[in-house]
Formats: C-alpha cells, sequence, structure tokens
C-alpha cells in the first residue's frame, strides 16, 4: 500500500515467491522510480536503471565503454607501465574456444601483450578444481578445457573474452602450487602483477571457487493507479541495494584481496589510494607515516588467510607502497627508521583463542607472528621517546619479509633486561592492564608454574606518563642467549606521582580499597645492559 506524499505513513507491501524454494533476503531491498518517470510520492527515489546481470550484453558494453574511456582521458592509467609481466599468464585464445592454456612471458613484449588480472576467495581448496603444479605444468601448457574451470575462473575467461582481451593472470594457474621456491619468487611480485593489470576483476561477493565472478538481482516492477493523485498511473521498481560497504563481501574480508584494492587503504587515514603514491602522502611528516603502517597493520590483523604462511607476502604490496616515501629498510612488518615504536605492537587481550602458530612463518619479534587483532598502545600525538635501546644484528630476510630459516630471522637487541615473574609483571593502572601475553594459553617452563615463570623485560619506550618494555623468556641454555617474545608490558601513567596501581590478582577493587601508589614498576626498575638473540 502506497500513502500520499503528505501522510506521515509510507508503507510498500511486498512479496517474494520462487517456486518450490525458500528466499532469505539478506540485504536490503531499494524502492525507487526512473528519472523520467517520477511518481506521485516525493519520498520514492529516483533511480538509474542497471542490468539484471552484471553477465548481460549491456553490463559487458559498459565495462568496455568505462575501460576505453579510462585509458583516452586518465592520465595515471594511461602512464606506461614499466615494462613488466608476469611470469605466467593464461591465454584465453579466441571467444569460442574450449580449452585455455597457460604459457610463460619470457621473451613477450609487455607494450604488446596487457593484460588482465582476477582477484577472489579460494574458498575451501576443493573449490579450486584447475590448480598449475609441477604434474600438471606440461598439461597446462597445451591446454585446459574450459569445462574444467571452476566458475570464478569460467566467468573471468568469459569477461575476458568479451572484453577482447588475450591475456588473464589467475593466481593457481599462474604459480606453481606446492613449489616454494616459484611461491617465493613470484609472492614477492604481487604488488608488481596487480599494479601492472590492465584492468583487475574483483569476484566481491563470492566465497569460494565455485560462487562466480557475476552477481544478478532481480527487479521487480510495481505499477498502478493512485487514487488519491486523481487516479494518476505509476511505476515504481524494486530491487537488492546495491552496497559498497568495505566488509560487505567475502573478498574485502581476505588479507591477499585486501591490499590491491582501494577499499582497504581508505580504511586508514591519510593513506595513498594508488601507486603512483598521491602528493599528499608524500608530504606526510615522519610520524604519520609511522602511524599509518600502525592503522594499515591494525586493519590487515583483522583479515582472513587460507594458508598462514602467506600473512607477511600479502601485506607487501602495502609496504611496496610505502617504502619510496619511507626511506627505511622493511623486516617481517616492521620498520628500521621507526623499530621501538613498531615492536611495541599488542594482542587483543580479549580474544581468548590468540595464538602463536609455526604456520605463520614469522619470527616471535613480528606482529605476524601471532594469530589475533594487532593494537598499538602508542599514539599519533604522543609518540615517546627511546630509552637505551639499540639494534645490534639485523635479520637476513627474504623479499617480501618471508623468513628463510630460524637462525636469519634472529634479532639482536641491546638494552636494559629487568629480570622478574609473569605474577610480579601482571600489574593494573587505573583500569588499564600493563601485561598483554601475546598468546592465550602458553606453558611454563620445567619446573614452573605460570605465575613464577622467569620473563625478561627489555625497556625498549619511555616518556613522562609512558613506560614500555618488550617482554621475552628464554629458550634454551643460558649460554645460548636465546629468547622469544613472550608479549608487551605498557604502564600508563606518571612514575613521579600517585598512580592507581595494583596487581592483577587482587581481589576486585572498589572504592573502599583503593590506593595510590608512586614509583617505578619492579619490571622497570634496576636491570643490567644486555644483548639478547630474539627468534
Amino acid at each position: 500500500m502506497l500513502h500520499p506524499s503528505d501522510s506521515p505513513e509510507w508503507q510498500l507491501s511486498l512479496r517474494v515467491e520462487k517456486k518450490n524454494r525458500d528466499i532469505v533476503l539478506d540485504r536490503d531491498i531499494q524502492i525507487y522510480a526512473l528519472p523520467d518517470e517520477p511518481t506521485p510520492w516525493d519520498l520514492i527515489p529516483l533511480a538509474h536503471y542497471i542490468p539484471i546481470g552484471t553477465d548481460s550484453e549491456e553490463s559487458y558494453a559498459f565495462a568496455s565503454n568505462a575501460l576505453t574511456k579510462c585509458l583516452s582521458s586518465h592520465r595515471l592509467c594511461d602512464s606506461p607501465r614499466g615494462g613488466f609481466l608476469p611470469s605466467r599468464l593464461v591465454d584465453v585464445v579466441s571467444p569460442e574456444a574450449p580449452y585455455v592454456r597457460v604459457v610463460e612471458t619470457f621473451g613477450m613484449n609487455p607494450a604488446e601483450n596487457k593484460y588482465c588480472a582476477l582477484s577472489h576467495c579460494w574458498g575451501p581448496p576443493e573449490s579450486i578444481t584447475t590448480q598449475l603444479n609441477d604434474e600438471t605444468y606440461e598439461e597446462y601448457k597445451k591446454g585446459i578445457p574450459v569445462t574444467a574451470l571452476p566458475n570464478t575462473f569460467l566467468n573471468a575467461v568469459v569477461f575476458a573474452r568479451k572484453l577482447g582481451q588475450r591475456y588473464i593472470w589467475i593466481d593457481s594457474l599462474c604459480i606453481i602450487q606446492g613449489n616454494r621456491e616459484d611461491w617465493l619468487k613470484e609472492g614477492a611480485k604481487m604488488s608488481k602483477i596487480y599494479e601492472n593489470s590492465l584492468l583487475t576483476r574483483a569476484a566481491a561477493s563470492s566465497s569460494s571457487g565455485h560462487g562466480g565472478l557475476f552477481y544478478r538481482s532481480p527487479r521487480i516492477e510495481i505499477a498502478g493507479n493512485a487514487p488519491e493523485k486523481s487516479g494518476k498511473a505509476y511505476r515504481v521498481f524494486a530491487r537488492f541495494n546495491i552496497t559498497h560497504q568495505f566488509f560487505d563481501f567475502p573478498l574485502n574480508n581476505r588479507a591477499w584481496c585486501s591490499p590491491i584494492q582501494g577499499g582497504f587503504v581508505s580504511q586508514v587515514e591519510g593513506f595513498p589510494t594508488n601507486s603512483k603514491l598521491m602528493p599528499a602522502a608524500k608530504s606526510l611528516d615522519h610520524s604519520a607515516l609511522v602511524s599509518e603502517w600502525h592503522q594499515v597493520v591494525e586493519v590487515y590483523s583483522q583479515l582472513k588467510l587460507t594458508h598462514l604462511s602467506d600473512k607477511l607476502m600479502a601485506v607487501d604490496g602495502v609496504a611496496q607502497y610505502m617504502k619510496p616515501i619511507r626511506g627505511g629498510r622493511y623486516y617481517a612488518g616492521l620498520w628500521s627508521d621507526s623499530f621501538a615504536l613498531d615492536l611495541a605492537w599488542s594482542v587483543d587481550t580479549f580474544d581468548r583463542d590468540r595464538s602463536r602458530s609455526l604456520q605463520l612463518n614469522a619470527p616471535t619479534w613480528s606482529w605476524a607472528s601471532v594469530q589475533t587483532r594487532i593494537l598499538w598502545q602508542t599514539k599519533k600525538e604522543e609518540h615517546p621517546t627511546e630509552s637505551n635501546f639499540a639494534v645490534e644484528r639485523w635479520p637476513q630476510l627474504l623479499e617480501g619479509g618471508v623468513v628463510r630459516s630460524t637462525s636469519d630471522s634472529c634479532l639482536s637487541l641491546r638494552g636494559v633486561l629487568v629480570k622478574t615473574t609473569v605474577e610480579e609483571a601482571d600489574l593494573v593502572v587505573y583500569t588499564s592492564p600493563c601485561l598483554y601475553e601475546d598468546c592465550a594459553e602458553w606453558s611454563p617452563s620445567s619446573g614452573y608454574t605460570r605465575d613464577n615463570e622467569p620473563i625478561y623485560c627489555l625497556r625498549l619506550l619511555e616518556s613522562e606518563d609512558f613506560l614500555c618494555s618488550l617482554v621475552l623468556r628464554r629458550v634454551g641454555s643460558e649460554e645460548q642467549n636465546l629468547y622469544q617474545r613472550h608479549g608487551l608490558l605498557v604502564f600508563k601513567g606518571n612514575p613521579s606521582r600517585m598512580n592507581d596501581v595494583w596487581n592483577a590478582r587482587d581481589r576486585t577493587r572498589n572504592k573502599f580499597s583503593m590506593s595510590l601508589r608512586e614509583g617505578y614498576p619492579q619490571w622497570w626498575i634496576g636491570g643490567s645492559m644486555s644483548v639478547v638473540n630474539v627468534l
């Protein structure tokens, strides 16, 4: 029922039916009228006609025209792409060919052989029915029947053919799966692959290889005469509301896909939105750049990965964009020109499942070694100064921050080291905890409990109202001098003043048991200058 525009009520009753099947509406429905056919009711918005499906001829024509306009009118898009081609591409052959094939690009001219790319969610491994590996390599160079392709890949091939594009890059068909050497080589090029792609298709709504690239939304027409408007005819339409919210699509929750899409970097205030780096980004001061990287990690750490070992490689594309304006070296998610601040990452202590996994293939001093949301206790406007802290030996990592071996990822740090226990360190200042343990569950060393386990606190940062130490646990013998990161200690108060401080193991505080304490926490007092090797 439609009420007139001067009525306080406005309601449209709509029933959607599909024969023999239940329909679950998990999105909003948009009611609209066409611009050249306004309705008697002002509350009904005007919207343009769009095709029912993105696989329609109208959609292909729109995409083709938009690409042509982009290349002819946009200075950045029409600029030379540096003569880059991925090592392999998928040749879609011709519009009617029953097969595609993998081709090696060595000797091909990048200027004459443009390619497009596909960004998609893998989903369960069984949904990717065709994968390039050592066994299928020669076979796929001869040809892959299009009927064997997962639906998302097949749709991408159809789209490329419709737009007259000969080559497309698809990760599982252009990187040898299960071959670590090839993966390290090609994975390090990922940002270049997407950056130099003529056009990247994003299968945003699909959560697996079965989901497909195309999207369909039924359009329902509602027509009639409005009695309260002297019988004036009207025609309105209903369709699923088109949303572009970042986390509304499965693809945008995937760590590999998000760094190459504007939606990811737009979550970070001031971050450059294209690989050319906007002039505004180049003019940012060092403190702002450090804060931007921390925001990148905080957003990125909440995204999902099919293979945990990809965690550092997947964010490397964003790091590559920042290198020209940072100036520092990049080590497993941390930067040499802000290393003490970057080491001061902490975990979300409300996450009871947070853990450190060997599959993450990252040193313990890197935020990439834990599976949880990453946070920084330091703020942009109050970066503390470093205190007696220096790097004696930098790690030796591969491109993309990937660890080659445990010894290569070892980081030697020199600073004031204080020995204490977990119980002594687990304080609360006002309502803020001091101890942020990287893992929710961990096993104490032989002969100790979780409370009296020795921990070693390396001073990192200090300012008037802020103290921060890196928490380490010894691994191996004392002579080996090897440690792993256990967490972070943060004291948010001025030690020279009276602060409300208590041990976290005390009973619940109330206004009758409040007490103030002056002075530094035990995990900051004393200690000696030491060099520690952190794995």
